[in-house]
C-alpha cells in the first residue's frame, strides 16, 4: 500500500512539474503570494482559463494564505529548492517572452529527479550532498591560504640561500619544497575550478602549475646549470613572493582580485632559464 502512495506521489509531482510554465509560476509565487488577477498579470498570461489549469496541476505545492493569495506549500518549497540544486542557478527574472523557452530535456531531467527525491528517503541523503559539497569548497578556499603562506616561506628561503649558501643540494631541497607547495597549490586550485567554474581558480591554476614546472625543469637540470639558473631569476622569485604576501591576506582564492592575479601570472611568466 504505501508503494502505491509513493507511485502516486511521483506521479503526481511529475505531472505538476511538467510544464515550464508551472515552474516559473513556482518561482514567481516564492518571492510573494499573489492573488489570482496579480500572478496573471505577472506572467504574461492573457486566458484565465490557462492559468487556472496550470494552478490546478500544481495541486498540493500550492495553497491560499488567509488573505486568499497563492503561495508555496511547505511540498512546494521543497520542490523549488531541489529544482534549483539541479539546475545549478538561482531564480532568473520572469520575462514574458521566455516563459516558454526553457530547455525541454532539461525540464523533463528536472522533473524526473524532483519528482524521485520528494518522494523517497533520499531527500536527505541529496541534501547532505549539497552541504558536504559547500563544506568541501570552504575547506579547500581555506587550505589555499595555507599554502600560499607555504610558497612565501620556500621563496624566502631559496632566496636566502642563493644569497649565502650556493650549495647546491641544499638549494635542490629548497626548490623541491617550493615545487610540492606550487604543485598542491595547482591541484586545490584544479578542483575548486571543478566543481564552481570560478574562473580566478582555473587562472590560478595554470599560474601555479607553471611555477611547478619551472622550478621542477630546473631543479632536473645539469648540476652545474641549477645554481646559476635560479640565482638569475632571483628578481623574478622576490616579486612573486611579494604578491604572493598580498594574495594570503585574502582568506582563500575565490576572494583575491583578479588584478592581483593578473600580477602574479605576469610574475611567473618572467621567470626563465
Amino acid at each position: 500500500m504505501e508503494d502505491i502512495d509513493k507511485d502516486r506521489v511521483n506521479a503526481e509531482v511529475f505531472d505538476a512539474l511538467g510544464h515550464p510554465t508551472r515552474i516559473v509560476i513556482l518561482k514567481t509565487l516564492n518571492k510573494e503570494p499573489l492573488g489570482f488577477a496579480e500572478l496573471k498579470k505577472k506572467l504574461g498570461i492573457d486566458s484565465s482559463g490557462h492559468l487556472q489549469h496550470h494552478l490546478n496541476k500544481l495541486g498540493n505545492l500550492i495553497k491560499t494564505n488567509e488573505y486568499g493569495k497563492y503561495c508555496l506549500s511547505d511540498q512546494g518549497k521543497d520542490a523549488l529548492f531541489m529544482i534549483k540544486i539541479v539546475e545549478g542557478v538561482s531564480e532568473p527574472k520572469i520575462k514574458e517572452t521566455r516563459i516558454y523557452a526553457i530547455n525541454r530535456w532539461k525540464m523533463v531531467a528536472v522533473t524526473m529527479v524532483v519528482a524521485l527525491i520528494l518522494s523517497t528517503p533520499l531527500a536527505y541523503f541529496y541534501l547532505t550532498i549539497y552541504h558536504e559539497k559547500n563544506e568541501m569548497l570552504s575547506s579547500l578556499n581555506g587550505l589555499s591560504f595555507n599554502y600560499l603562506m607555504s610558497i612565501k616561506g620556500d621563496i624566502d628561503t631559496l632566496l636566502y640561500l642563493l644569497e649565502y649558501n650556493n650549495n647546491t643540494d641544499t638549494i635542490i631541497c629548497e626548490a623541491r619544497a617550493l615545487s610540492y607547495s606550487s604543485k598542491t597549490l595547482y591541484y586545490i586550485t584544479r578542483n575548486l575550478y571543478h566543481h564552481t567554474g570560478n574562473s580566478k581558480c582555473y587562472n590560478m591554476s595554470v599560474i601555479f602549475f607553471d611555477l611547478f614546472a619551472f622550478i621542477n625543469d630546473v631543479s632536473n637540470d645539469e648540476p652545474s646549470k641549477i645554481v646559476p639558473e635560479f640565482a638569475k631569476n632571483k628578481e623574478a622569485f622576490m616579486e612573486i613572493r611579494d604578491i604572493v604576501k598580498e594574495l594570503a591576506v585574502y582568506e582563500g582564492v575565490m576572494e583575491i582580485p583578479n588584478t592581483l592575479i593578473g600580477e602574479l601570472r605576469t610574475a611567473v611568466d618572467e621567470l626563465s632559464k
